[in-house]
């Protein structure tokens, strides 16, 4: 169960990192990037939610791997 948990967290920090790029792209380049027809919002302000998303993610996925090894 924690393998998958550790999964999720780990895709979800990359994800969100993407979304940062895309983020911070659209707003210094004026570009339309997104997903499938959905525009990833420009602004400094969503640039800088999708990051700190992105570091809490892999801070949890950091804190389960640590303490997973320290179980075995």
């Amino acid at each position: 169960m924690k393998n998958v948990l550790l999964l999720i967290c780990n895709l979800a920090a990359i994800t969100f990192v993407f979304a940062f790029l895309f983020s911070i792209a659209n707003f210094l380049f004026g570009l339309h990037l997104g997903i499938k027809g959905v525009k990833i919002p420009g602004g400094p302000f969503a640039a800088s939610s999708f990051l700190l998303v992105a570091v809490g993610f892999a801070a949890v996925t950091f804190y389960l791997n640590r303490r997973s090894m320290m179980n075995e």
